[in-house]
């Protein structure tokens, strides 16, 4: 027998359905922003409790949405574009709008950008820091206002925050490496400067496993993850004693990979029988390049839908959780550039 209507409230549906009030707003006002199956799971609770709408859920009408600010670090770059994309989606479908501001790696504009989302009155923000320290926007944000942070995250921050396990990303690869009985290795990256970058150093050396024997592993440090610093890396690589040379590389971005790949055609080196290439990020050009680039993909809708649920939680709750982190899983895609075709 069903529920008596009129003693049902929209947010007995959202619970019952395990989503937001927001998104059961959207069902009922503008079901084209929900998916068919978040839809359909909706309108079976719906009918599940006999649920009219009244005045319950007017409150929850267009202008009454919540408002989200999104500050990313590098909107140039396709990884932080993906996470935006699916952040605005998930957003939508739970009745909230997004503000989103780029800082260009640049520490003074993202303070610019916090404040300015705080002038647009959002109720809650997700940040790709330009760096990995709290300080660099705990200057800008109360601790008591509703943060969700992702990518680079302080390792003793205490809040919310999803990421991407970089120290598994980089044993998949040193794995990898092992398994094709690859003997000269190096990895090129920033670990001196970047913690993410560090992690997937380590995890590296630990999948493919140290030696003793000196010359089997070489770092190649750069000042930057950009398709230029990948160009200069690999005519470091190309400067080296052929006797020295690794045999493989593990680049930090798949930007890195794809600057070495264009510096070893354009020397007639091939890839991968005289140097085999991995990236990391798994962007569409790597995947489309001519040498299609072996890379760790990393779930960069996850990140995008996880951070915005999480942020909408928070603000529709009104309280802080102290700690909650989530850290998903990276994928090893094995392409021509370390297998050959």
């Amino acid at each position: 027998m069903g529920t008596k209507k009129g003693e049902v409230t929209l947010k007995d549906v959202a619970r019952l359905a395990k989503v937001s009030v927001g998104t059961v707003s959207n069902v009922l006002n503008r079901p084209t922003y929900v998916s068919e199956e978040l839809r359909s799971q909706v309108q079976e609770v719906i009918k599940k409790l006999n649920f009219e709408p009244s005045k319950d859920y007017r409150r929850y009408r267009r202008g009454r949405a919540i408002n989200i600010g999104l500050c990313l670090a590098d909107m140039s770059n396709p990884f932080f574009m993906n996470i935006a994309l699916s952040a605005e989606i998930t957003a939508r479908e739970n009745n909230a709008g997004v503000v989103i501001t780029h800082s260009g790696e640049d520490f003074e504009q993202q303070e610019r950008n916090l404040e300015l989302l705080k002038q647009h009155r959002v109720q809650g923000i997700i940040l790709t820091s330009v760096t990995d320290s709290e300080v660099n926007f705990r200057t800008s944000l109360p601790r008591d206002f509703p943060l969700v942070l992702i990518d680079r995250v302080p390792r003793n921050f205490q809040g919310l925050s999803v990421t991407v396990d970089d120290a598994t990303g980089g044993r998949l690869a040193g794995q990898h490496f092992r398994h094709l009985k690859f003997k000269r290795v190096a990895y090129v990256g920033s670990p001196r400067f970047s913690a993410k970058m560090k992690s997937r150093l380590d995890g590296f050396k630990t999948g493919f496993g140290q030696r003793e024997k000196i010359g089997d592993f070489s770092l190649i440090e750069v000042d930057d993850w950009n398709f230029s610093s990948g160009l200069e890396a690999g005519r470091r690589v190309l400067k080296m004693p052929k006797s020295a040379r690794p045999r493989a590389v593990f680049c930090g971005n798949d930007y890195l990979a794809l600057g070495i790949l264009q510096e070893m055609t354009s020397s007639n080196v091939r890839v991968p029988e005289d140097l085999a290439i991995m990236g990391y990020d798994d962007l569409p050009a790597a995947r489309e390049a001519a040498t299609p680039i072996t890379s760790l993909r990393q779930p960069l809708n996850e990140v995008g839908e996880l951070s915005v649920k999480m942020l909408v939680s928070v603000i529709e709750q009104k309280k802080l959780q102290q700690k909650r982190k989530i850290v998903l899983k990276p994928e090893l895609v094995a392409r021509v550039s370390t297998l050959g075709r």
